[in-house]
């Protein structure tokens, strides 16, 4: 009896461990390029040293940087397959039947400046339809589908056949419809919006949507440090400031689709680095 008892903990302790086993970067890599390659077979996937994954089409060669989806796993390590299909799942945008652009899905999305050079390290011949922001951050253009984000190339940009102001127009005005309902939470003149967990960075795009309904001392100063982040107080509010600080900082170094950890002032047109 005794000898059953120990072999059952035994099994009990093993299974314990193996559910509770996170993998590491490397493993995690490994799972995401099985899962890519089950998702499409008849794409050829490797592995590179750095933990990325290239494929090679032709349109271009594609390269998936696993950053933003280990983050994720580390935060559920019990979720590694909800991960997994969230973060592959845009990846029949480029590997999928191509569909008819419609341009009523367009809109703009706030990157970081430096969100070029990995497009280029990844996305060698493709070129991407951009718009400066500031020395800081530069606008983006998707078409926004159910399956996420396909970003506009410089190739989509041409074939529409308007100019790049009415391309930003245009997106600016289906991102004034399509946004959800804000949210916002307040305290102490300090103010977090929430607008579906992908907007909220480019909500600074459309400030006239928030401005009113978020009272300040003095000019608004947002932090953005991810996608679905927002932060905002007065340029007079020094416990305001001093908050939005330890916010991006600490939202910078621990979230997923990072923008910034520096805080931005409106000028009365647009936002810059404070």
């Amino acid at each position: 009896m005794r000898i059953i008892v120990v072999l059952l903990l035994a099994i009990i302790f093993a299974s314990c461990n193996a559910k509770n086993h996170v993998l590491n970067k490397d493993e995690f890599a490994h799972a995401y390029l099985k899962a890519l390659q089950a998702k499409h077979p008849k794409v050829s996937f490797v592995l590179n040293k750095d933990l990325s994954i290239t494929s090679e089409t032709k349109e271009g060669n594609y390269i998936f940087y696993l950053d933003n989806a280990y983050r994720s796993y580390q935060l559920e390590p019990d979720s590694l397959s909800k991960v997994l299909e969230q973060f592959i799942a845009p990846s029949t945008l480029l590997y999928g039947e191509k569909k008819k652009m419609e341009l009523s899905s367009i809109i703009p999305i706030i990157k970081p400046v430096d969100y070029i050079d990995q497009l280029k390290k990844g996305h060698q011949s493709i070129e991407m339809a951009t718009r400066a922001y500031n020395d800081q951050l530069v606008i983006v253009y998707a078409e926004d589908l159910p399956e996420g984000f396909k970003y506009l190339t410089k190739k989509d940009f041409d074939s529409i056949g308007i100019t790049a102001d009415s391309l930003h127009e245009l997106a600016l005005a289906n991102f004034y419809r399509q946004v959800p309902e804000i949210e916002k939470y307040s305290k102490d003149g300090r103010y977090m919006l929430g607008a579906g967990g992908n907007y909220e960075a480019s909500l600074i795009l459309l400030p006239a949507l928030w401005m009113d309904d978020c009272p300040v001392d003095g000019d608004f100063v947002v932090a953005i440090p991810n996608r679905d982040l927002i932060f905002i107080t007065g340029s007079r509010n020094k416990a305001g400031l001093d908050t939005l600080k330890r916010y991006a900082s600490e939202s910078y170094a621990t979230g997923n689709y990072t923008v910034s950890d520096h805080l931005f002032r409106w000028n009365g047109s647009t936002f810059e680095k404070y």
